[in-house]
């Protein structure tokens, strides 16, 4: 069965549930959020509905008095989509969609952003975890699109025990989703299972994997094309990169490291979108340090970080090492609260990813907790394996070089992954 994409006009209303433990400061601040996704997806949002209620309605979400004046509003401006801060269940789409009529389209937060996320994933990895992610929302909602289920005729002739009505096309059609469904997911697994061998290489060259992670628009794409040339995609928008890009790069210490690229992360992320990215976010769950960007120029900052370490927990990666960057100093009014957020949350440093500020103290930063995979080590080389002094210095840090009558004595850092070349060399025998 193919799934087609909804094409967005261009008018839009958005639409929350304000209940007695909410705060209005954060209601506004979601709607701002929603806002932001309705613009990336293509939407320019008008207006903005807040319903106060003790409890979501079972039928609409909102109230049907809310959901009467919406529809007298979206019927006199033109309006083709109301967008839902919170997911809705499938009785309550379905109610809302007869309510409205065909001409204005009803959506969840979840089903904007999987929409956004069809447009922008470019490799098949992506596009696979997207289509599965879409046919799972789509499969419990399919009564809103069938509403005339025509039984269809058995085949004419043969047994006479054969013919009937035959099967219902909802029937039908979830049969295919479900079959599509279980396709993709072993396509995805094979993906899975690339990526393992692709980490298991890494593992045995000790190159220190480090996930940039962080909230969607924080910046993270443009610190991987500052650091690595990646070429990787940066817009100013929410969700400008859904497929992971890993580069390598040499720290300044001489040490390899790799450096992935990761999807944003956001306020309300669908369970399932992230159990559709399960392949890619396992690079989180993998890595051996974790670099989080923070935008400084962003009011809403320590939300934005609380919203990265709910999303870590969900993936069981909040243990890991992590190192803070404060991007877009750039953009701050006033950098005197600079230090007291890298006190807070150290190791931190504050950097500028579109001019380079700060890099020399986040590479010395993520030097310092990747120095684990060397080993630091005095060494004689003879002169006939000259070939291995150049080794070390390709390889490792040398500190200390003196050429003495029966060789070369190096004091000097190597990756464990070329240790063994070496271990004979040692001047106390030891690695």
């Amino acid at each position: 069965m193919e799934y087609v994409t909804i094409t967005l006009s261009n008018q839009a209303v958005t639409v929350a549930l304000e209940l007695p433990a909410d705060r209005r400061w954060r209601i506004e601040d979601s709607l701002a959020e929603l806002q932001l996704l309705a613009s990336t997806a293509g939407l320019s949002v008008s207006s903005r509905f807040v319903n106060k209620r003790q409890s979501p309605s079972a039928a609409y979400y909102i109230g049907s008095g809310k959901v009467e004046e919406i529809k007298n509003y979206c019927q006199l401006n033109a309006i083709s989509h109301v967008l839902f801060d919170d997911n809705l269940t499938p009785a309550q789409e379905k109610n809302l969609a007869k309510k409205f009529g065909d001409d204005i389209c009803v959506m969840d937060r979840t089903e904007l952003i999987l929409n956004i996320f069809s447009r922008r994933a470019k490799s098949k990895e992506g596009k696979l975890q997207i289509e599965l992610a879409q046919l799972e929302y789509m499969l419990p909602r399919l009564t809103r699109q069938w509403t005339h289920l025509i039984h269809q005729e058995g085949a004419s002739g043969g047994m006479a025990w054969v013919k009937g009505k035959g099967e219902k096309q909802l029937e039908m059609d979830r049969r295919q989703i479900r079959h599509r469904i279980t396709i993709i997911k072993k396509e995805l697994l094979e993906v899975e299972n690339y990526r393992m061998v692709q980490r298991k290489r890494r593992q045995r060259n000790s190159l220190p994997v480090i996930a940039i992670i962080g909230y969607t628009n924080a910046g993270k794409s443009t610190l991987l094309n500052s650091l690595t040339d990646a070429g990787a995609l940066a817009e100013d928008k929410l969700f400008a990169t859904l497929d992971p890009t890993a580069r390598r790069y040499i720290l300044p210490n001489n040490q390899p490291v790799l450096f992935i690229d990761t999807v944003g992360f956001i306020k309300k992320l669908p369970h399932n979108l992230v159990e559709a990215f399960n392949a890619t976010l396992e690079e989180v769950r993998q890595a051996d340090i974790l670099l989080h960007v923070l935008d400084a120029s962003d009011e809403k900052l320590e939300d934005r970080k609380n919203v990265v370490e709910e999303v870590l927990k969900e993936l069981g990666a909040h243990e890991k090492t992590m190192i803070t960057a404060i991007n877009k100093i750039d953009l701050m009014e006033t950098q005197q609260i600079i230090p007291s957020l890298q006190r807070s949350l150290s190791p931190c440093v504050s950097i500028c990813a579109k001019t380079g500020e700060g890099f020399q103290e986040l590479f010395k930063t993520i030097a310092s907790h990747t120095s684990s995979l060397r080993i630091r080590a005095k060494v004689l080389i003879p002169f006939d394996k000259h070939h291995l002094v150049a080794s070390l210095y390709k390889h490792g840090k040398v500190y200390v070089r003196k050429d003495l009558p029966e060789g070369i004595l190096l004091d000097a850092e190597v990756d464990r992954a070329v240790a063994h070349l070496f271990i004979e060399f040692s001047i106390n025998g030891r690695e």
